[in-house]
C-alpha cells in the first residue's frame, strides 16, 4: 500500500459509522487480512468495476454503500437493483447475490452464474483442497487468483458462452463473420496457462459486466502479437463498443485494438 492509497483508506475509515466499521472489521477477520488491506482490496474491486466514484459520494447513504461494497451493480443487466441474498428469506445465504430487474443471481466470491438454491461448485474445490487454511476453513487465496477454481470456471461456464457475442450475447451463427478484439493485460496481470495449451474461455469482469474472453495459449500467433485475451463479437458496432470499454479498464488491460 503506498502512501497515497494509505491515505484515501484513512480517510474513509474515519468517516465510517461504528456498526459499518465493525462490520468491515469482521469480513477482513475472515478474510485473514487487516482492515486496511481489505477495505484496500475492495477498493480496488469498486474501481475495476467503475463503481468507486459512486461508493465514494458524501451523500450516499449507508445501505447503498454496503450494496456497493459486498453485492456490486447486476453482471448480467447492469442494474443498481441489487441485494445480497442473506436478505431472501428463501435463500438467506450471503454469499449470492440477486438482481431484482432481470432476476440474475450470482455467486458473490466467483463470480459465476447461478439457478435458484444452487450452492456454487467453487466451495466443493475449496473444501478438496490441501492449501493450508485458518480456523475458518480460508486459505486467503481470493476465488479469481485460484488456478484450481479458475480451471473450474473455465470449463463449467465460460464454455458454453464461445458461439456468443461478448459484448451484446446474442449468439453468432455458424460461418457467420466475427470480430475480434485483443487486448493486452497489464504488467504483472497473468491467467495460469502452461506452454503448449490450446488457451481456454472464461470470464472477465469488465466494467461490472462478465464477459466471456478467450485466454490465448503462450506460443501461440495471439499472445506473440501482444494479445492475452481476446474477445469474439458479432459485428463491427459491438467489437467497437467493447474496445472503448476495455481502454477504459485502466488497472487490467493495458492495449485494446480491433484484429
Amino acid at each position: 500500500m503506498n502512501d497515497e492509497e494509505k491515505q484515501f483508506v484513512d480517510e474513509l475509515l474515519a468517516g465510517l459509522p461504528g456498526e459499518l466499521r465493525e462490520t468491515f472489521e469482521e469480513a477482513a477477520r475472515l478474510d485473514g487480512l487487516t482492515l486496511e488491506e481489505y477495505v484496500l482490496v475492495l477498493l480496488q474491486d469498486m474501481d475495476r468495476g467503475g463503481l468507486l466514484d459512486a461508493a465514494t459520494d458524501s451523500d450516499i447513504s449507508e445501505d447503498e454503500f454496503l450494496r456497493l461494497v459486498f453485492v456490486g451493480d447486476c453482471p448480467n443487466c447492469s442494474s443498481e437493483s441489487t441485494v445480497c441474498c442473506d436478505e431472501i428469506k428463501e435463500i438467506d445465504d450471503p454469499t449470492v447475490g440477486l438482481c431484482k430487474d432481470c432476476g440474475y443471481m450470482w455467486c458473490l466470491e466467483c463470480g459465476i452464474m447461478l439457478e435458484m438454491n444452487e450452492t456454487c461448485g467453487h466451495w466443493d474445490i475449496c473444501e478438496s483442497c490441501d492449501e493450508p487454511k485458518n480456523e475458518f476453513e480460508d486459505c486467503g487465496i481470493m476465488p479469481s487468483e485460484c488456478p484450481r477454481i479458475v480451471e473450474w470456471i473455465s470449463g463449467n461456464y465460460a464454455h458454453p458462452m464461445q458461439d456468443s457475442c461478448a459484448w451484446c450475447g446474442k449468439e453468432i451463427p455458424e460461418n457467420s463473420e466475427v470480430y475480434a478484439v485483443g487486448a493486452t493485460l497489464k504488467g504483472g496481470i497473468e491467467f495460469r496457462t502452461e506452454e503448449g495449451s490450446q488457451g481456454f474461455f472464461m470470464p472477465v469482469s469488465i466494467a461490472g459486466r462478465m464477459i466471456p474472453a478467450i485466454v490465448t495459449a503462450p506460443g501461440s500467433d495471439a499472445r506473440r502479437q501482444g494479445n492475452d485475451l481476446m474477445f469474439m463479437t458479432c459485428s463491427e458496432q459491438c467489437a467497437g463498443k467493447l474496445r472503448e470499454t476495455l481502454s477504459e479498464e485502466k488497472e487490467l488491460i493495458d492495449r485494446a485494438e480491433l484484429n
